[in-house]
């Protein structure tokens, strides 16, 4: 297991980013965190190790957050603060994003990825995996990267997100993931 070198490091930071695309679904936001949230609540993950990041706009789903993993932190950092919580991570789990890719490298943190949000992050996580940087929850998302456009491969990773809000395969990846760091 990954051990924090004091007690004021993080165990497991998780990064949303901004979550907002164009080609955004009713509520496709918070169903996503909600779906996230319970992954990790399947997994075994003790919540008293976990940081959420979370945009401002979704302060409702904290509440949420709080049933499912009541021991958690969440909070809706600015810019130097999440640069703080990063710092002190042991572990990052984030969307396949850029900028907090980008300073988790930086820092030398190990990173999981989520599932892909929208149809930048997937293509982004294609990258991700052929550099081989972090470890992604899923695999294999080269196929399903090639809708015409990036607002329709945005609604098709969406739609499938919607799809798999029960699918326990990405709880047991994040489970082994976490246990092998």
């Amino acid at each position: 297991h990954l051990k924090c070198t004091t007690s004021r490091d993080l165990h497991t930071l998780v990064n949303f980013g901004g979550l907002k695309s164009p080609a955004m679904l009713p509520d496709a936001d918070s169903n996503y965190v909600r779906w996230v949230v319970r992954m990790l609540q399947r997994s075994g993950v003790p919540s008293e190790h976990l940081t959420l990041c979370l945009p401002r706009h979704l302060t409702s789903v904290a509440r949420d957050i709080k049933i499912y993993l009541p021991e958690s932190s969440t909070t809706f950092p600015d810019p130097s603060e999440f640069a703080d919580l990063l710092q002190r991570s042991c572990i990052l789990l984030t969307v396949p994003g850029l900028e907090t890719v980008l300073e988790a490298l930086y820092l030398d943190k190990p990173m999981i990825f989520l599932p892909p949000y929208n149809g930048t992050q997937c293509l982004q996580l294609n990258i991700y995996e052929d550099l081989q940087l972090g470890v992604a929850l899923v695999t294999n998302t080269a196929g399903q990267c090639r809708p015409a456009s990036l607002q329709a491969l945005t609604a098709s990773v969406q739609q499938a997100n919607a799809l798999d809000l029960d699918d326990y395969q990405c709880t047991d990846r994040l489970a082994m993931r976490l246990l092998d760091l």
